[in-house]
């Protein structure tokens, strides 16, 4: 959820039906070469989730020349999966002219057999189109979910993950991909009105500070900023209570 490389920790899915597909989406933590244990178990999770796809994108930035990750990435595909790759080669409007040629030949030269899409996702160009390929590549069979599902994952894990992005957004370079936010508490009391209480934890006490921010702004900004994008968390002012572990806040879901 969030632009900093490697912060999925777990397998979320999410799941898009349409009248001719259901597609579930699962994405994985980033494979990298791990410096630590927390690391080690995100790429194992990531690499065993693999075994059940039925087709995997190997989405990378495609404005600059392969990384040691991309050819990490590339080797175990190469080797590993069976199931057609579907190359999406991002941030196409950062892509130099010049540079076209010799970066997408590049990227053939890692995937073997790999099928290939520009895009732009933040602004969806050719979203659509890799879609579509996704699609003509499914087998066919019923649907896994209900129709109104949109993934698998309960709102208390998505509020604190949703909360989690902000964090590390806001602290950017100062705080590390480790830090975790538990919801603690859970309540609907009205049709209108969810209490949340969530604990941010972090590797060390110095680190609460920065988290906290200077007079709590980092927190209170965290929650709000995602809750105006993400509706259906919140659609209501929040009022927060931050002490030296961790913030509740009371939002309308």
């Amino acid at each position: 959820m969030s632009d900093k490389p490697q912060t999925t920790r777990r397998v979320v899915r999410g799941i898009l039906t349409r009248p001719d597909a259901q597609i579930v989406f699962v994405d994985t933590p980033g494979i990298h070469r791990p410096i630590h244990p927390l690391g080690k178990f995100m790429v194992r999770s990531a690499v065993d989730v693999l075994d059940g796809i039925d087709v995997v994108v190997f989405v990378a930035d495609g404005s600059k020349m392969p990384t040691r990750e991309d050819e990490d990435v590339a080797e175990m595909l190469n080797t590993r999966v069976q199931a057609p790759v579907l190359l999406a080669l991002n941030k196409m409007d950062l892509l130099k002219r010049d540079a076209i040629g010799e970066i997408t030949q590049a990227f053939f030269d890692l995937v073997k057999h790999a099928d290939w899409m520009r895009l732009t996702a933040t602004k969806r160009e050719n979203a659509d189109k890799l879609l579509e390929l996704i699609v003509a590549r499914l087998p066919e069979g019923p649907a896994l979910y209900p129709e109104d599902e949109i993934t698998d994952m309960p709102m208390q894990f998505l509020a604190g993950e949703l909360v989690r992005e902000q964090l590390l957004i806001n602290t950017r370079q100062e705080i590390p991909h480790s830090i975790a936010v538990q919801v603690d508490e859970w309540e609907e009391r009205s049709e209108n009105l969810t209490y949340i209480s969530a604990t941010i934890w972090v590797e060390k006490d110095s680190q609460k500070a920065i988290v906290i921010g200077e007079r709590r702004q980092h927190v209170e900004k965290s929650w709000r900023r995602r809750a105006q994008r993400n509706r259906s968390v919140a659609r209501a002012s929040s009022v927060f209570r931050v002490d030296g572990q961790g913030a509740s806040a009371v939002a309308a879901r």
